[in-house]
């Protein structure tokens, strides 16, 4: 179980920082609007993440709640969860949930949020990439499609 937390951790926070990449290669190709596209998925993820660490410690004082909101925008949670989960901890003092109710609805939030739009993103980029210049009409269907689907 240990292994397989840590390793869902590596992959999440890897996940962040291809997503990071991305906006750096779309902002210098030109591609504002992905690189947008992009920023507003990562955002969105973290923001809902804060919210939950926020809503999760309603009986805890202000200090714990901070600590978990910046552990939250940071982007660091995936590893703090996986720590909790790993070392046994059931569920802490003040939370509304367990530690591993808390890193699955984390990791929901990350796919709902995130992998799946960013996903749709990568296709549309790939296919517009590839119909640029030969103008395929099967390609141009398969973009739309894939936008549309958003």
């Amino acid at each position: 179980m240990q292994l397989r937390v840590f390793i869902g951790a590596v992959l999440s926070i890897s996940d962040l920082a291809s997503d990071i990449i991305m906006i750096s290669i779309y902002t210098s190709r030109g591609q504002r609007f992905f690189a947008n596209i992009v920023a507003i998925c990562v955002g969105s993820n973290v923001f809902f993440q804060t919210f939950l660490a926020y809503v999760n410690y309603p009986g805890v004082p202000w200090k714990v709640r901070l600590f978990e909101c910046a552990v939250s925008l940071t982007g660091s949670k995936p590893i703090l969860d996986a720590y909790r989960v790993s070392s046994g901890v059931e569920k802490r003092e003040g939370c509304l949930i367990s530690c591993f109710m808390d890193m699955a609805i984390t990791r929901a939030c990350e796919l709902f949020f995130e992998c799946i739009p960013l996903t749709l993103v990568q296709v549309y980029v790939l296919l517009d990439r590839r119909n640029s210049g030969d103008g395929n009409v099967e390609r141009s269907e398969a973009k739309r499609r894939a936008m549309n689907s958003m």
